[in-house]
């Protein structure tokens, strides 16, 4: 039976080279539901990336010749976004940069027909734009091209893509496709020149090499740093630092590596564990990678990098075999260019992440592997390479096992594991009524065995574990010991002492104990600190804590405006 089944998959499933990167992506958004505090919210966005994994192996398996269907597809998806956005945006209170869009806004009309329907988040709508552009321009030629019958309404639809994209204001869209325009033309280049070749390979290193120089000075360098300063930059319209999200979502990533906290987690995990508030915040994390990180583990992370890594070197390679203009070439250059356009945007948004997005993740990945099919078998020296280069992968891979094996039995790394499943526990406890009960959600949690034990081994393996100390500490103080819940948290600052969850905590168990200098030199970093002692007067006042709220009352004063 068994050879059977494999005779059948071998024969008419034909599988592809992404088939065990997607069953990764798709068994740890399958943990993502167990482990996430909204479930049923999960299980939206889980059926989501089932149905975007389903379409990857279809589409990986039509013929190439049908791809100039799904660019068809894609440029009437494009439009019909693009339409519905522009009949339901509020330009008087968009928040859109307004480099691109002062114009547009000017030449709207007014009394412009709108569509009962909330509006579109535009940040969302400029990366599905964006990543949809490639395909839609290519529909749009070669309608052309083939003289027909709709091929206006093609270039119609192309350009309700391009008004969507300047309403949208995105500069970051735009930054995005002109990276692969870019990437086009360089592969271009790589085809027709040896010398280029090489040169390309040493500059893509360098550049490459500096890239991760820069984002880890970014990332984990001091706040002020003129690369802090520099990434300060990329503020989205709503004034969230970029590179101040980055890091407090690497925090919270610290807190799940293995499991991952969950399919839609990032809202309630950032304003419980982060901004330390009983309301949503951000709906989500403004980057791709990390969103997936977080909400289904390492493992996702690296099956998606794989994923797309694997239909960059596919597609580079198309475009560099394909000469001429024929439309696989078009096919093959729009495919390069969408997968750069992704991997580009990415980095500071992830509107494919989840809702109907998550139905094109991998769409371009998918496509790369379609218009492989029906090209000529390699050389006998390239055969020879490919098997030495197959050869080193298993090497790499059993080294790397056996590396692994190494590293799970590590006291730190089975520490962080209990960590792990503790904070996660945690999690599903304090905000399985979240919002609506978010100012005692600590009492949830208070009396679980599970959690203390969970917390309570990471300790003993890893005194310095500081998912456990921030834990222990929010514990501590809804217990009201507020001596415990500084020395706890004192430990968790000094093992990360730019963690703003950890900072925000500690500085209010000191004002709550009555220490308010301390608190002030704690709290400086905080700017809502001083708004929340309003709301921290009020509220303790009618729950019967008159000296909390004095505090909280002269807390205010003390905090500069």
């Amino acid at each position: 039976m068994l050879s059977t089944g494999h005779k059948f998959w071998m024969t008419h499933v034909r599988p592809t080279g992404t088939d065990l990167a997607l069953s990764v992506f798709l068994a740890t958004a399958a943990m993502g539901v167990w482990t996430a505090y909204d479930r049923p919210g999960a299980w939206a966005r889980f059926l989501m990336v089932l149905a975007g994994i389903a379409l990857a192996l279809v589409l990986a398996r039509t013929p190439a010749r049908r791809l100039s269907d799904v660019a068809d597809a894609a440029g009437a998806l494009g439009a019909g976004l693009a339409l519905v956005f522009l009949l339901t945006v509020s330009f008087g209170n968009s928040t859109a940069e307004p480099s691109l869009t002062k114009n547009l806004v000017e030449w709207w009309p007014a009394d412009a027909p709108s569509m009962a329907l909330p509006p579109l988040a535009p940040d969302r709508v400029a990366g599905l734009l964006a990543v949809l552009g490639p395909l839609c321009l290519v529909s749009a030629i070669l309608s052309f091209r083939r003289r027909a019958v709709g091929r206006w309404l093609v270039a119609g639809s192309l350009t309700l893509v391009i008004l969507g994209l300047l309403a949208t204001g995105s500069r970051a869209a735009w930054m995005a496709l002109l990276a692969g325009v870019g990437g086009e033309a360089c592969a271009g280049l790589w085809r027709r020149s040896a010398l280029l070749r090489g040169v390309g390979r040493i500059a893509l290193v360098l550049a490459s090499i500096l890239m991760a120089v820069l984002a880890w000075g970014a990332i984990r360098g001091v706040e002020d740093s003129g690369l802090g300063r520099l990434a300060e930059l990329l503020a989205s319209p709503d004034g969230v630092s970029r590179l101040r999200l980055v890091r407090d979502t690497l925090d919270l990533i610290g807190d799940f590596p293995f499991t991952g906290a969950g399919l839609g987690s990032f809202p309630g995990l950032y304003s419980r564990y982060i901004l330390a508030i009983p309301q949503p915040y951000l709906d989500h994390a403004h980057n791709l990678y990390l969103t997936i990180a977080l909400s289904q583990g390492a493992l996702a992370l690296l099956a998606f990098a794989a994923l797309l890594l694997g239909g960059l070197a596919r597609s580079a390679r198309g475009v560099a075999r394909e000469n001429g203009s024929s439309d696989r070439a078009l096919l093959q250059r729009a495919a390069f260019a969408g997968l750069i356009v992704l991997a580009v945007y990415g980095l500071v948004d992830d509107p494919l992440e989840s809702g109907v997005g998550s139905t094109l993740l991998f769409l371009y990945p998918a496509m790369t592997l379609s218009l492989q099919q029906g090209v000529p078998p390699v050389q006998a020296g390239a055969m020879d390479r490919e098997e030495r280069r197959g050869r080193r992968m298993r090497i790499a891979l059993v080294v790397g096992a056996a590396l692994l094996g190494l590293f799970l039995v590590l006291p730190s790394t089975r520490s962080a594991w209990h960590a792990n499943l503790g904070a996660l526990e945690m999690a599903r406890q304090e905000l399985d009524a979240w919002p609506a009960d978010a100012l005692l959600a600590t009492e949830a949690a208070r009396h679980s065995e599970t959690i203390d034990g969970h917390l309570a081994r990471a300790l003993a393996l890893n005194s310095g574990s500081r998912t456990a100390l921030h834990r222990i500490g929010l514990l501590e103080g809804a217990q009201g010991d507020w001596d415990a819940a500084i020395a706890v948290l004192e430990g968790a600052r000094r093992v990360d002492p730019t963690h703003r969850g950890i900072r925000k905590l500690l500085g209010y168990a000191y004002i709550w104990n009555g220490d308010l200098e301390v608190a002030e030199e704690t709290l400086a970093s905080i700017p809502e600190a001083r708004s929340e002692m309003e709301f921290y007067t009020w509220w303790w006042a009618e729950h019967g804590g008159a000296a909390q709220a004095q505090r909280a009352r002269e807390m205010h004063a003390l905090l500069e405006p």
